[in-house]
């Protein structure tokens, strides 16, 4: 099995890099060498950060806050490489991510301080951008409010169907 994943691992790599680990006949040694000489550790963790902040979905309105969080996080830790990751490409990967009815509320507060900055760009206004933290206090806020609305529908019917079942008997 490891000579396959040598095999593997060298038919990605040009031939004047195989040839520095050609002796290394351990999958481990070659990654471990490959990661020393080429700091890849970092760029694959930064890569899969990266593709994570755009992938990890959130289809549970319950969760959307974790899931922020866990999107702040990712940005986060994207910049500590040398990778910057700007707000707007922020906004766009938190909107993609959340549940279908957010990402239409949040889409539409987009597109709101995109119309009202060309508004002001015809009068020379004031610019307001749509900040990270507006749009994530934004889709916290909605998603409580949904939460709490679902919890409150699902109280009152099962209250009601308590109700139903002691008037019943």
């Amino acid at each position: 099995k490891d000579a396959d994943l040598i095999n593997a691992i060298t038919t990605i790599i040009s031939d004047s890099i195989y040839l520095r680990y050609i002796k290394k006949t351990i999958t481990h040694e070659v990654i471990t060498a490959l990661k020393k000489d080429f700091n890849i550790s970092n760029a694959i963790v930064e890569a899969k950060s990266i593709a994570d902040l755009f992938t990890t979905k959130c289809d549970n309105e319950s969760k959307v806050s974790h899931h922020l969080d866990h999107l702040t996080n990712l940005r986060e830790a994207i910049a500590h490489t040398a990778e910057d990751i700007s707000d707007r490409q922020f906004i766009d990967a938190i909107i993609s991510t959340i549940p279908k009815q957010l990402s239409e509320l949040a889409s539409n507060l987009k597109r709101s301080y995109e119309l009202h900055k060309q508004l002001n760009n015809l009068s020379d206004s004031a610019k307001k951008e749509l900040t990270v933290s507006e749009l994530i206090t934004y889709i916290r806020s909605e998603s409580a409010g949904k939460t709490k609305s679902t919890e409150s529908s699902n109280y009152t019917s099962n209250h009601q169907n308590n109700n139903n079942r002691s008037s019943g008997n």
